[in-house]
């Protein structure tokens, strides 16, 4: 302790002072020294808060050191970033000058080519204006020549519907012609022949004949009778007089009446007059669909009941005949010469024809729009 003493009283500070003033504190208090003790505790204790205030002290004072010098940094860096935003405004400045000037550049280029393009379009539409004017005094010569045109198109126009009036009058009158000759032919040539067979035929005497050659005879008897009828029915059907007589409507009934007479079918006949065509050409086309049609039916159905309709609906013509027979088979349809006549003939009639196969029978049903 002694020695602490000495070496404090040569070189010593606050420090040790402080220090020796803790030690004497406790050695005095081992030694029951309480005055001396204390003495050197609150010499201890003094020591101690000055050291603390120094200390506080130089704390404060690192602290505004630290302060000032991260005060002046501050200062530095922001003298630095406003030299930097100077030298950026400048720059950018210097940048806005040089982007004005090019586009005022634009400008001036921009107008100075806009402005030939003025020009052509200029000289363009003054040529377009010439043009159309010269347009404008063709379209009207062409009008003048299209309606000059269109006038002499329809003048041979109505020249060309009268001429094929005439040439379906013509054609007409033709096909009522030959169908005279063929009928004629038929019934007087063919049908005296057939007549005179079958009076020779029945004056042969059977008596004579074994029972073969009897039953032989009666059958050519009777194929021949049937014959006979067929083309006296042939040629009263190509013209009968009631077409040419009293129309359309009494040559149906006429024939539906023959029909009704044998009591193997019975034929129901409704014809609306309206629905009737005027045009006789028109008449003997249908009539004919109608025979054939009929005979269809008679031959091959097998029917007992038959309607003949003839009906206006929506303006267009229908023409339906039905049966209650065995009906027929829609692929075989066409097949026919029957059938390829009864399409031929609905080409000039501009009409259609469908099948209609039911249950019990057959609906064929045609519509046309000739008058």
């Amino acid at each position: 302790l002694n020695s602490a003493n000495d070496l404090h009283i040569k070189s010593g500070t606050e420090v040790s002072d402080e220090y020796l003033s803790e030690l004497y504190y406790k050695v005095y208090k081992e030694i029951g020294k309480k005055a001396l003790a204390l003495q050197n505790y609150e010499r201890y204790i003094s020591l101690n808060k000055m050291s603390s205030k120094q200390d506080f002290e130089k704390k404060v004072q690192n602290l505004h050191a630290t302060f000032d010098n991260e005060k002046k940094i501050i200062e530095i860096r922001l003298l630095n970033q406003n030299i930097n935003q100077e030298k950026f405004i400048k720059n950018l400045s210097i940048g806005g000058i040089i982007l004005l000037l090019l586009f005022v550049f634009w400008l001036w280029y921009s107008s100075k080519k806009l402005s030939k393009k003025n020009k052509i379009i200029e000289n363009q539409q003054n040529e377009l204006v010439l043009v159309n004017s010269q347009l404008e005094e063709l379209n009207l010569g062409l009008e003048a020549k299209v309606n000059d045109r269109t006038e002499e198109l329809q003048k041979a126009n109505v020249n060309l519907i009268k001429k094929n009036e005439e040439i379906v009058l013509a054609l007409v009158e033709g096909q009522t012609l030959e169908r005279k000759r063929v009928a004629s032919e038929l019934h007087d040539n063919l049908g005296a022949t057939l007549s005179a067979i079958k009076w020779r035929l029945e004056a042969i005497n059977g008596g004579n004949l074994s029972e073969k050659e009897r039953k032989i005879h009666a059958s050519t008897v009777e194929m021949m009778q049937g014959a006979y009828s067929e083309v006296r029915l042939i040629s009263h059907n190509l013209l009968p007089a009631e077409l040419e007589k009293g129309g359309f409507k009494e040559a149906i009934e006429k024939f539906v009446a023959d029909i009704n007479e044998s009591n193997k079918i019975k034929v129901i006949c409704e014809l609306q007059r309206d629905a009737i065509p005027n045009d006789k050409k028109t008449q003997i086309e249908l009539y004919s669909i109608v025979l054939e049609l009929l005979n269809n039916i008679i031959k091959h159905a097998h029917a007992k009941n038959v309607k003949i309709a003839l009906f206006l609906k929506n303006g267009i013509k229908h023409f339906e005949i039905s049966d209650d027979g065995i009906g027929i088979d829609k692929e075989k349809i066409g097949n026919g010469m029957g059938t390829k006549n009864i399409q031929n003939r609905l080409t000039t009639l501009n009409g259609t024809i469908e099948y209609i196969t039911q249950k019990s029978g057959l609906i064929v049903r045609i519509c046309f729009s000739n008058q």
